[in-house]
């Protein structure tokens, strides 16, 4: 089902630049403190980190109207049943899920490195400075990152998923509701026409405009 591929796809994606744009600066943190000894491990800037950032939120909103998307005009059960089933079918595919995450993870912090060599140096710096550390420490670290990431991304999506679906629907609920939105409106104008300028409450002549009667 391409539906459901899709939402996976997101969520690990989502997963991967997060966790990357995380772990990152903590690496080089770490490096450019020394505690990796003289070797040059880094490139001596987070201007990626923000970006990147931004770009996994994204990818987060993305998964989670996804996963809304098939149960706005469900009854409440049958949505928290559908939400649920979500959160199972991603733990229950952690084995085949985290190792795609973790190489996106890696291609992602690679790509993001080097744009930023690019815009900080002017030219890719070359070797292994995109891990921000020596290659095992940092791929020990990324990798624990995006295990940990994936597993509280799966515990808490529930919740952001559910809590975004009841504020979409009391915001439909609203916006269907053309008549009594509009007859609030109208009073509310009265009360601040008649707040601001009460003369014109018991004034003769002209008759107040329509929408504010």
């Amino acid at each position: 089902m391409s539906f459901v591929r899709s939402v996976r796809f997101w969520f690990s994606l989502a997963v991967a630049v997060i966790s990357a744009a995380v772990a990152d600066p903590l690496l080089e943190a770490a490096s450019n403190a020394g505690a990796f000894g003289h070797g040059s491990y880094t490139d001596h800037s987070n201007l990626d980190v923000l970006p990147a950032l931004a770009i996994g939120l994204v990818a987060l909103a993305i998964h989670i109207g996804l996963r809304i998307n098939v149960n706005v005009d469900a009854d409440r059960e049958t949505m928290k049943e559908r939400l649920r089933r979500w959160d199972s079918a991603l733990r229950s595919r952690a084995a085949t899920l985290l190792p795609l995450t973790f190489a996106t993870q890696l291609l992602v912090l690679y790509s993001m490195e080097t744009i930023e060599q690019v815009v900080v140096a002017g030219h890719p710096l070359g070797g292994l400075v995109w891990l921000g550390a020596p290659a095992v420490i940092a791929l020990a670290v990324h990798a624990l990152m995006c295990v940990v990431a994936f597993f509280v991304a799966t515990a808490v999506m529930h919740e952001l998923a559910w809590a975004t679906l009841r504020v979409v629907k009391i915001i439909r609920a609203i916006l269907t509701r053309n008549d009594a939105v509009t007859v609030i409106v109208r009073r509310l104008l009265v009360v601040v026409r008649k707040q601001l300028a009460p003369e014109l409450s018991t004034a003769g002549g002209r008759a107040p405009p329509s929408y504010a009667r």
